[in-house]
């Protein structure tokens, strides 16, 4: 099903999102 392919995909983004974020994070502190 599409939706399924589509979740996995949002799972993925918005854990590279958390990631990335979580690096800017430290680099500031």
């Amino acid at each position: 099903m599409h939706f399924k392919v589509a979740y996995k995909l949002y799972q993925i983004i918005i854990v590279e999102w958390q990631n990335q974020y979580k690096l800017r994070f430290q680099l500031e502190i």
